[in-house]
């Protein structure tokens, strides 16, 4: 439990932003184009895109391929996959008014 606990404040520090949370999990799905992860984001949001795979480039999480203007995830960032594929599920279930409250 101890190292769960450890593991989860170790993420949060490196993707700490609702922004940063939502390309990891579109890149999860594979490579994108800075055009296809702007596209699920509105208002302020989408001028937040780039600055926010920046920071994910920084901390080696993402990379970009210059030649084919494509950004995926880092061997860093696939590890994180359980931990976005749980957060898309549970955003699934909030979407459909699915909780675990009794």
């Amino acid at each position: 439990m101890e190292t769960q606990i450890r593991g989860l404040k170790t993420t949060q520090s490196m993707v700490n932003h609702p922004v940063e949370w939502r390309l990891m999990l579109a890149l999860l799905a594979g490579p994108r184009t800075l055009s296809q992860l702007r596209q699920p984001f509105h208002g302020w949001q989408w001028w937040q895109a780039y600055p926010r795979l920046w920071r994910l480039q920084q901390r080696q999480l993402v990379v970009v391929d210059h030649q084919h203007h494509l950004w995926r995830l880092t061997a860093a960032g696939e590890s994180l996959s359980p931990v976005l594929t749980a957060l898309a599920t549970c955003m699934a279930s909030q979407k459909e008014g699915i909780t675990d409250e009794v």
